[in-house]
């Protein structure tokens, strides 16, 4: 095993281009930390490195004495430890995660900052090819993609960390009943994580419940995971090419405000074009299950056009023509009040305020509608009114045109982005036909003629 390791390690030197890198060992006391602990220790290639301890204060004593182990072994062997104490209860609770993705964020945290702060090249983790293989099973069950079925890494970066601290896993390719012989054969000491027998933790079920049974159909299904995750890796980076040169066809400019634009007819026209859209949404960490029913309605936009599909970070528009994805904050027309008009006074509408005043109409005035002013005949613009959001099925007449034209043929012609036609108000009396686009156009019925006497004006301020 020591002649493996030592191999996998000389890749590592190589991938990291540093002759002698300086490494921050994470060790928890455990069976597969202790042995890579052993393996760096006993290694021909003598690696620089350090140890850090988290003792999370989950198990009692049992956490004090894994705290004790470590530091008894890093004493013996003349290496230095770097060891800190968690309440991850309250950091939990305080935070609103789980325990288990509490010690994730206080763990990695931790490394980060050592490596940053004393100059170490790379975190080293023991995760072996059992630890693959669970993580394999939860990407299926949770619906990652194709990403998830590669597995875990051999390298990677530390998770939400600085960004650049390389996270190296040398005992992916072992498995636990290989690194338990080892440590038996060379009498290496560790402590076993009682926890690890309770199956209320979803990976601990998994190696407890779920992979007895396919024992029992392979014997070697980790062998046969780690060589199946290897393939699903080549597959992903092939995968990666092809949307890479896809996606420059089928994006187009954002418009102001916006995170993304995906033309419909450019994307479908890909064959692979249920894939792409997975990709493109990827990153805005919409739910698998979201992006299928999202992708089940663009089978038919104009009947599914309008919908919301949200993830914590951001929303995606369905329209007859594209997907806009906007930021999960954005309040989108669908979600804005009614402001109803009284009389005259200062208004608000959304993130916009306009003033309403009555006043005659002076012989001779010009009938230019002023940049942001409505101007209406009183007689036929009658109080109360309502500005409220558009929708699929208003109309109107614009001044000085004669036939009917839809709010939404009017915003393409004008070439208004998601966020625009989001915040666009409407003036309306009741039903479906527009009295006025609010600081923008009126319908032609309601326009000043020569018999005007009194005129109402919208004005945006």
């Amino acid at each position: 095993m020591q002649r493996r390791f030592d191999a996998i390690l000389r890749e590592v030197f190589s991938s990291l281009g540093k002759s002698s890198p300086r490494f921050l060992l994470a060790v928890s006391g455990g069976v597969d930390s202790m042995v890579m602990a052993h393996l760096f220790a006993s290694s021909s290639l003598r690696p620089y490195f350090a140890v850090a301890h988290c003792n999370f204060r989950l198990r009692g004593d049992e956490s004090d004495s894994d705290e004790n182990l470590v530091s008894d072994w890093c004493e013996a062997n003349g290496v230095r430890m770097f060891v800190r104490g968690f309440d991850t209860e309250k950091y939990a609770r305080e935070k609103g995660l789980s325990v288990e993705m509490a010690a994730r964020e206080l763990r990695y945290s931790f490394f980060d900052g050592i490596c940053t702060g004393e100059g170490y090249d790379a975190t080293v983790v023991a995760h072996n090819a059992n630890d693959n293989a669970e993580t394999l099973v939860l990407n299926l069950l949770r619906g990652t993609g194709s990403k998830g079925l590669a597995g875990i890494k051999a390298v990677s970066t530390i998770p939400a960390g600085s960004g650049n601290i390389p996270l190296v896993r040398p005992l992916l390719s072992f498995t636990r009943q290989e690194i338990s012989r080892f440590a038996s054969e060379n009498g290496i000491r560790y402590h076993e994580d009682s926890t690890n027998a309770e199956s209320r933790f979803k990976r601990n079920r998994i190696r407890n419940e779920v992979f007895p049974i396919f024992a029992g159909i392979n014997p070697s299904f980790i062998e046969t995971f780690s060589e199946e995750t290897a393939r699903f890796a080549q597959v992903n980076s092939v995968a990666d090419s092809y949307f890479e040169a896809v996606r420059p066809r089928v994006v187009e400019e954002a418009g102001a405000g916006e995170l993304l634009r995906i033309p419909l007819a450019a994307l479908t026209a890909d064959p692979n074009w249920e894939y792409v859209l997975y990709r493109l949404l990827e990153p805005y960490g919409f739910p698998s299950d979201t992006i299928s029913s999202l992708t089940r309605s663009v089978g038919d936009p104009l009947k599914y056009g309008g919908r919301v599909f949200c993830s914590p970070a951001a929303k995606a528009v369905l329209s007859p023509d594209r997907i806009t994805v906007v930021d999960a904050g954005v309040v989108l027309r669908e979600e804005r009040p009614v402001t109803v008009v009284d009389g005259p006074g200062e208004y608000r509408f959304g993130d916009v305020s306009f003033r309403v005043s009555v006043r005659p109409w002076l012989m001779g005035e010009d009938r230019k509608q002023p940049a942001g002013t409505l101007v209406f005949d009183s007689r036929v613009f009658p109080f109360p009114f309502v500005v409220r959001s558009w929708n699929d099925g208003d109309w109107m007449v614009p001044l000085g045109m004669k036939g009917r034209r839809k709010l939404s043929d009017i915003f393409s012609d004008e070439k208004k982005g998601i966020l625009a036609k989001g915040k666009a108000g409407v003036i309306v009396h009741s039903g479906s036909r527009v009295d006025a686009i609010l600081g923008e156009r009126i319908d032609d019925s309601l326009k000043v003629t020569g018999t005007t006497v009194m005129v109402t004006e919208v004005k945006v301020i």
